[in-house]
């Protein structure tokens, strides 16, 4: 052991501030979704978070999850709203707007309770137009009028404020209530080219006006040159204080109390005709034209003739608007801003991650670690420095000091060990910091394989480190070799809770426990490549190669994972175990995966993620996950609300013995799951949840007559679970003949019967002699149409000193579908051709499609073809023969008793078993494919799966068709391949005929009374000698 350096923990260098900056990106909503309309007039939000908008079907509000909607049908006294203003008292109200056309008495409207209901002027002010509200002190409200001024009102109360209280004109189209309690007015313009006048009363042109509540009059605001001949269509403030004015021919002015500034097109506006603006919390200012919408900030350069403000971002149809008309913007306080359109509204928020794309690691070579250590400090380690996050920014906390000339690498791994401690793993050196000091150790080896590859904490305390040369133990300041160095390297390790020690060696895993040693290699179904990560989570063993694939051990043997409709993935690159203890694994190819063990959920650049390769994943102590890429750092803040689930209704009642089909759909709040990444599961009656899935509707069976619930809940991408799933009750109804008239129709029926029984039986009894003549008849073809099936297949076993094969067939019926056969391929018997086969269907249709296959088999193999060949034109015959409905699976193999070697090829038939008696392990035979004569879709896979095995004295084949397997017994359970291969292995030594006889008559016992199904076919082949020389 050598000590390289022992130091406090300092701030080395401060390096400049990380950039971090929050991910946006736009969420539509539309009328599928809930709104009421898709054309929105206006947009703002209530104290209770929730958002309303007036559109021209309705007002809807939202409030992240749900959608509410009021149109006339449920007492809105009109449809056609275009302003939303929300009182100090939290009352809303709605306007209709300019160019309204309604009925008197809709022109306003008021929401009282969770009703709307319509306000009425005074008669002297029915049929005027009454456009924006602002509130005023004392909790009064202004309403713009075209033509009357401004509306003022109070408790109940109306009163008119015009030129003659000193407005510049009784046209008012906007208002705004600024900071200090000031009301400013907007009023429309009559025409281009007319000059504005500030000292006119009566004004033609655009113009403004100022209500200064401290000397209780209004103050002309005029920019001149600017307003001559436009209409001011919005107004807002904006943080520091200045006035926005929104024009319907000149863009956008600004004014800070003594000096103007106009935007337009050649600005960067995206047009000059305004309909919104809004302004941010952050201080930015959000403007809503006719082509698209334009986000101002202030430059932090220096100020200009033209001043600091400039057109920041532009969004249209291109980058995320459902519509470039933009009527309305709204800031809610959440950060995000909510534009409503001519299609839909749009929020533009944060996706709840940040990126941290310079901070100070991002310039060193290699990958990042990173590991939060008991004490909830978070760290990150790339090239040869390790980094401290303090809640703001990242700092240097240690760099790898060289020795001698010779660097000892850059650091691979982060581990947090017992007691607070953090362990950082370089290639030649172990670093240790214990809360204080960093201590640097040296590893004791030099020459091929002296890399440290990984490391884990250790039970007992210290750290296991894998190497190129072996496993080491590191503890207090000694280096131990473990004893089992015949082990190389050694790239992932790890210590479980109960003292199981796992790790990689040599292309497999070792595992130990209490000084016992098990090895696993390909034989337990790992790939044979070097295994990068080991991990303990969710009450397995994950292990995971870089290209191919990830393994779970669970109940004693290795399993490839994930399975079915799940992500797939070539492997990844590091396994982390979150707070909630699921399991995260970083991919340097498809992102970031999240999983319980059933559901995976895959995290991209799509989703939020800096960059497509992903190195580590580590959770600070706010929950929040941090994710290493390729692209800088992502921290990403989950989601914690659970989705709301829907569930359309279908009717109460179903009939007797019919499916129900159940559609059902979710919602996250804001979306921040998008609807197509939810998963549902659902039960019925209050049985077992179903596995979680994206598949949005289920079918459920048969039921039993009576009343059934069925739920269903749905899960988002953050594992959150809908904990009040959607249920819906209904009724199956009894079958006809239950109900009350039927049972009443059907005594007077018996009565009526009971009248012509006489007449009835007679004629019956003679239709059953003739029935039993039938019969008779019938129960004779069906006998001989037994002995020619049987006749074709083989009736004795061949044996000689090298082999023995035999076979049955048992149908399920007096006739099935079954077939095997085996005969000689050449004169001088050194090859026997031999198949098994099983068509669809059963009884005498699938009787007479296996006859005509035992024709075109022998046929076929007597050509001498290859196999795969005899395979492929058996499958072109049986297309011609067969229907479209109809194929066949089958197994087909030749066995050379000079080579000892058989050739199969496999058709979809169930997998046959190979004993091996020189390994003593009966395995088998996996040959997946596609049946023989299935008309498959153009572009579809085809051909078929096939081996040479090498066979020897002793060994056994074994085949069988699915009649075996899937027989029941009375209780309904499976004969199942398990068991198939208990009686092989009890019966190992047994000859091919009795071994036949053996299983046939355990499947019999296993049966009991049971119907038997499906037919049985059994062949098997058993090697004797040494296998025959050649002439």
């Amino acid at each position: 052991m050598t000590r390289m350096c022992i130091g406090l923990v300092l701030l080395l260098v401060v390096p400049p501030r990380a950039e971090t900056r929050p991910v946006m990106d736009w969420t539509v909503y539309q009328y599928k979704d809930g709104l009421a309309h898709n054309v929105v007039t206006s947009v703002v939000q209530a104290r209770d978070g929730a958002m309303w908008f007036a559109t021209r079907g309705g007002i809807s509000r939202y409030d992240g999850q749900a959608w509410q909607t009021f149109s006339e049908e449920n007492g809105l006294p009109g449809n056609n709203f275009s302003g939303l203003f929300e009182a100090e008292n939290g009352t809303l109200w709605a306007t209709g707007g300019f160019g309204f056309r309604g009925q008197p008495g809709n022109r306003i409207a008021r929401l009282a309770g969770d009703r709307w209901e319509p306000v009425m002027l005074p008669a002297n002010l029915e049929g005027v137009d009454v456009g924006p509200i602002v509130g005023v002190a004392g909790g009064g409200l202004c309403f713009a009028t075209a033509g009357m001024g401004i509306l003022h009102y109070a408790g109940d109360e109306w009163k008119t404020i015009d030129e003659e209280d000193g407005l510049a004109s009784n046209d008012v189209r906007c208002l705004l209530r600024s900071k200090d309690g000031a009301v400013w007015a907007a009023y429309a313009g009559r025409g281009p080219g007319v000059p504005f006048s500030p000292r006119s009363r009566g004004r033609r042109g655009g113009g403004m006006s100022r209500f200064d509540p401290v000397n209780n009059a209004w103050v002309e605001v005029a920019a001149p040159g600017e307003l001559a001949g436009g209409a001011v269509t919005a107004m807002a403030q904006a943080v520091d204080g200045a006035v926005w004015l929104g024009t319907a021919n000149r863009g956008v002015l600004r004014f800070d109390g003594s000096n103007w500034q106009g935007f337009a097109e050649g600005d960067g506006m995206p047009a000059d005709r305004v309909l919104s603006v809004a302004s941010a919390p952050d201080g930015s200012v959000w403007v809503g034209t006719v082509g698209g919408a334009a986000r101002f900030t202030e430059s932090e350069e220096a100020s200009t003739a033209e001043g600091r403000w400039r057109v920041r971002q532009v969004f249209t149809e291109e980058n995320g608007l459902p519509s470039n008309l933009v009527t309305s913007v709204c800031a809610s306080n959440d950060g995000a801003v909510w534009l409503g359109t001519a299609w839909g509204v749009a929020r533009y928020g944060t996706k709840s991650w940040e990126h941290h794309s310079r901070w100070p690691g991002a310039a060193d070579r290699g990958g990042v670690a990173l590991e939060r250590t008991a004490d909830g400090r978070l760290w990150a380690a790339t090239g040869e420095r390790v980094y401290e996050y303090d809640g703001a920014n990242w700092m240097e906390a240690y760099r790898i000091r060289a020795s001698g000339r010779r660097s000892t690498g850059r650091i691979v791994a982060l581990r947090k060990g017992r007691g607070g401690t953090l362990w950082a793993a370089a290639h030649r050196s172990l670093l240790r910091f214990d809360g204080v000091y960093w201590n640097e150790f040296a590893l004791p080896l030099s020459g091929p394989g002296s890399r440290i590859l990984s490391i884990s904490p250790a039970r007992a305390g210290g750290v296991w480190a894998g190497t190129g040369a072996g496993l080491f133990r590191f503890e207090g300041e000694e280096w131990t070799s473990h004893a089992a160095q015949d082990a190389r390297g050694v790239s992932a390790v790890h210590e479980s809770d109960d003292g199981v020690l796992w790790y990689s060696a040599n292309g497999g895993i070792v595992r130990e426990k209490d000084g016992e040693r098990e090895i696993f290699d390909t034989a337990a179904g790992l790939p044979g490549e070097p295994v990068i990560a080991l991990r303990e989570a969710l009450g397995a063993v994950w292990a995971t190669t870089r290209f191919a694939g990830m393994f779970r051990y669970d109940q004693g043997e290795w399993k490839p994972v994930p399975t079915g409709d799940q992500t797939v993935f070539g492997g990844a690159h590091r396994l982390f175990v979150d707070d909630d203890g699921l399991l995260w694994l970083a991919t340097l190819v498809i992102g970031a995966v999240h999983t319980d063990g059933v559901t995976w959920t895959r995290y991209t650049t799509r989703n939020g993620l800096p960059g497509a390769r992903v190195w580590d994943v580590a959770q600070d102590r706010l929950g929040r996950f941090w994710f290493a890429t390729d692209k800088g750092l992502g921290c990403y803040s989950p989601d914690r609300d659970a989705p709301e689930t829907r569930l359309s209704m279908p009717s109460r009642e179903v009939a007797p013995y019919q499916s129900v089909l159940f559609k059902f759909s979710g919602q996250d709040a804001w979306k921040q799951t998008p609807p197509q990444d939810l998963k549902y599961a659902w039960r019925v009656d209050g049985g077992d949840w179903s596995t979680f899935s994206s598949e949005d509707q289920a079918l459920v069976g048969r039921m039993v007559p009576g009343p059934h619930t069925f739920e269903v809940r749905a899960m988002d991408r953050g594992f959150n679970i809908d904990a009040t799933p959607a249920r819906n009750t209904f009724v199956v109804l009894a079958p006809v003949w239950q109900r009350p008239w039927f049972v009443a129709l059907s005594v007077f029926s018996i009565v009526a019967i009971c009248v012509s029984s006489g007449y009835a039986l007679h004629r019956h009894r003679r239709w059953r002699e003739a029935q039993s003549r039938l019969i008779h008849e019938l129960e004779s073809e069906l006998e001989q149409a037994h002995r020619m099936q049987m006749g074709l297949l083989p009736t004795v076993p061949i044996r000689d000193d090298s082999f023995e094969i035999a076979g049955v067939c048992a149908p399920a019926n007096h006739v099935g579908g079954d077939y095997f056969n085996y005969f000689w391929l050449d004169e001088a018997r050194r090859t026997l051709g031999f198949g098994a086969a099983d068509v669809s269907g059963k009884a005498m249709a699938a009787a007479v499609r296996a006859m005509q296959l035992s024709g075109i088999f022998r046929y076929e193999f007597r050509g001498k073809r290859p196999l795969n060949e005899v395979a492929t034109r058996l499958d072109e015959d049986l297309r011609e023969q067969m229907d479209e409905a109809s194929f066949v699976t089958c197994c087909l193999g030749t066995l050379d008793l000079e080579t000892q070697r058989v050739q199969l090829v496999n058709a979809a038939h169930p997998f046959p078993y190979h004993y091996c008696a020189r390994a003593r392990e009966l395995r088998e035979i996996q040959l997946p494919s596609i049946p023989l004569g299935m008309v498959l879709p153009p572009g579809s896979p085809g051909g078929r799966a096939e081996t040479t095995i090498q066979v020897a004295p002793d060994d056994l084949l074994v085949f069988y068709s699915d009649g075996v397997t899937d027989m029941r017994n009375v209780a309904g359970e499976f004969y199942e391949t398990d068991r198939l291969e208990q009686t092989v292995t009890a019966h190992i030594r047994a000859s091919a005929s009795d071994l036949v006889s053996l299983i046939l008559e355990d499947v019999y016992r296993f049966k009991g009374n049971a119907p038997q199904a499906d037919d049985i076919t059994l062949l098997v082949i058993r090697m004797l000698g040494q296998g025959r020389t050649g002439a």
